[in-house]
């Protein structure tokens, strides 16, 4: 008689998270669904998280170790123990410190998806290298650092409280995590204003959406002259900039070249047709970002966040609740920008 159950889990396929129910009939999976009591994606999973099971039982999933016995691109490989796997490892590792040291060695993972990251880390501490990579120093340690090192924290806005508007700034996440495109419908369809900052067309770039396809590469200038017209118009919040920053004055005369004809020059964007959006930059403070991906630069995305945090956003529906992350974890092995790129500190 067939032992059927099924199992509550989270899919780690990616940072989403999303809530899924997998079919367990006599210790096999044989179904993945999405579980739509998930307070998150609330059924919804991507083609990547319903194939979860073929990373699983694919008969060409490498269960055990290989060594190379022929010359390199001949393909010829045999299984070996891993014990014999850790032994070489191991007689390398210390080969290549002995001989050149233990900086010498630089070691790479993956997205973050849970305690993986951690066992690399540790590794490399035992071994005494410093210098652990993975793809958030091209994506979120930079969002992240130009956060912290402009206001002091990370923020995490709540997109579910409805903002008067969300601008979603060279970053793919109805494409990436497919649960946030119902989350954004459901809060377009309730009058929030959505903008889409990219050079490259997403799934929100239709008639709900106001889409400023700007030049690559382009993003500082854009962000500037948005900060420009702000200033200049007298739409930031006073009571924010006198109590808590520094600096303010110098960053008015940084932007002050940067008029909305010189960057629409420059990046494409009619800035002055952003600027005429109902709804959406005449109420900065409840403007949210979705956020920023995709080699970000530490100076582009400072400049960003100043553009938010200007108007006090973190104060109304949509702004950020509480910190989440510390960048400190992730820079392994690297050296944290120089605070000259501040020129509008924030004392906490």
């Amino acid at each position: 008689m067939s032992a059927k159950e099924e199992i509550i889990i989270e899919c780690k396929q990616c940072i989403g998270h999303c809530g899924a129910l997998v079919t367990v009939d006599n210790g096999k999976a044989v179904k993945i669904r999405g579980d739509k009591n998930h307070p998150a994606s609330k059924g919804t999973m991507c083609k990547r998280g319903l194939a979860s099971l073929e990373f699983i039982y694919h008969p060409d999933r490498l269960k055990k170790p290989l060594k190379r016995t022929g010359e390199r691109g001949e393909g010829k490989w045999a299984e070996i123990s891993w014990d014999e796997a850790f032994g070489i490892a191991g007689s390398a590792f210390n080969r290549i410190k002995e001989q050149y040291g233990p900086l010498s060695v630089l070691m790479a993972h993956g997205s973050a998806k849970g305690p993986i990251d951690t066992y690399l880390v540790r590794l490399a501490n035992a071994f005494g290298t410093p210098n652990v990579v993975c793809s958030d120093h091209d994506c979120h340690v930079p969002k992240i650092l130009a956060s912290e090192y402009t206001f002091g924290y990370f923020p995490m806005p709540m997109i579910f409280d409805r903002p008067a508007c969300i601008i979603s700034w060279g970053a793919a996440r109805t494409e990436q995590i497919p649960f946030m495109r119902n989350d954004l419908v459901r809060m377009i369809g309730k009058g929030t204003k959505f903008i889409v900052i990219d050079p490259m067309p997403t799934r929100l770039t239709g008639k709900e959406s106001m889409w400023l396809r700007i030049k690559p590469g382009t993003d500082l200038p854009l962000a500037l002259g948005m900060l420009n017209v702000i200033i200049g118009e007298d739409l930031y919040d006073h009571g924010f900039v006198e109590k808590w920053t520094t600096g303010f004055d110098r960053v008015k005369k940084h932007v002050d070249p940067y008029t909305p004809g010189k960057v629409e020059a420059m990046t494409w964007v009619r800035l002055t047709r952003l600027l005429k959006r109902p709804g959406c930059t005449r109420l900065q403070s409840r403007t949210h970002r979705l956020g920023q991906c995709g080699r970000p630069d530490y100076k582009q995305l400072s400049n960003i966040t100043r553009y938010f945090h200007t108007n006090g956003y973190y104060r109304e529906p949509g702004g950020p609740r509480g910190r989440a992350g510390s960048a400190g974890l992730l820079l392994q092995g690297q050296q944290r920008p120089s605070l000259k790129h501040n020129t509008w500190q924030v004392v906490s």
